[in-house]
């Protein structure tokens, strides 16, 4: 009997000591690239400009090892750690999440006799496309930097922002023209990962526009009070969320002095590990 128990017992802790490791793989598809340093390998959500795909790439940890946030920080590191053994300086990530590998349960004993319980359990999934980003962003002409140093159009104020947050080491995901009246609003919906810091900026370089106004919002429509707010000629928020979910970003032209007229407005989302 105690021999018997010395293996379940075992069994058991072998079981628990292998769910609570991170595993991960990889599959090579293009041409074989030096090994890079994982360090070197950036997160991507959508395709930058130009890349050249690798392979594919996965990493798991089995659910409750850790706390959820520290589950995911350990699955990234396994993922970069496998695109970093192809050659990859970039993942392009395609899914991520939990995923169900079984169930487990038994029969109990209650007051009105025995009933079975189960209970499903799984493990954390990261995956992605290896991919190697090639070149270096383009220069700015000295024209432009001329016009930066001089001008206040719209261009002008992007070129300064996007250099300030590359400085700041923030990748841009988002970098768009919007066109609207006072009290008009645009949703841009899209999915924030958790454990990722994000910076929203909005602006507008049009003298008659006097206050912009940006929050978050869930897809049922309510605001995201836990979120941050900003209003102003300018407006910024930072939000880290502390898990992966759906939100959509609303900028609003909340006065002009030219309330018929529609203004045009720069949203850029940005994002750091």
């Amino acid at each position: 009997m105690k021999k018997v128990l010395l293996i379940l017992v075992t069994a058991i802790g072998l079981g628990t000591l292998l769910f609570s490791c991170v595993s991960g793989s990889y599959i090579i598809a293009g041409d074989p690239r030096p090994a890079t340093s994982p360090t070197a390998v950036k997160i991507y959500f959508d395709p930058p400009e130009k890349y050249e795909t690798l392979g594919s790439v996965e990493a798991s940890l089995g659910n409750g090892s850790y706390k959820r946030q520290k589950t995911q920080d350990k699955v990234i590191k396994k993922l970069k750690l496998m695109a970093a053994k192809i050659g990859a300086n970039g993942i392009l990530l395609t899914t991520t999440g939990d995923k169900t590998i079984g169930t487990t349960g038994g029969y109990y004993r209650g007051y009105y006799g025995a009933y079975f319980r189960s209970s499903a359990y799984g493990k954390r999934v990261a995956e992605g496309r290896a991919i190697y980003v090639i070149g270096e962003p383009k220069k700015v002409p000295e024209r432009a930097k001329a016009e930066i140093e001089a001008g206040n159009d719209l261009e002008s104020m992007t070129f300064k922002v996007l250099d300030r947050l590359k400085y700041d080491g923030y990748s841009v995901i988002v970098n768009k023209v919007v066109d609207l009246k006072q009290r008009e609003s645009n949703r841009h919906a899209r999915r924030f990962y958790g454990g990722v810091e994000y910076t929203i900026i909005c602006f507008s370089a049009d003298p008659n526009v006097l206050d912009i106004g940006v929050y978050l919002e869930r897809m049922d429509g309510t605001m995201a009070n836990n979120y941050p707010t900003d209003r102003g000629e300018m407006a910024m928020i930072y939000f880290k969320p502390k898990t992966t979910r759906e939100m959509k970003v609303v900028t609003t032209n909340l006065s002009s002095n030219t309330p018929n007229s529609e203004s045009k407005f720069r949203i850029i989302i940005a994002f750091k590990e």
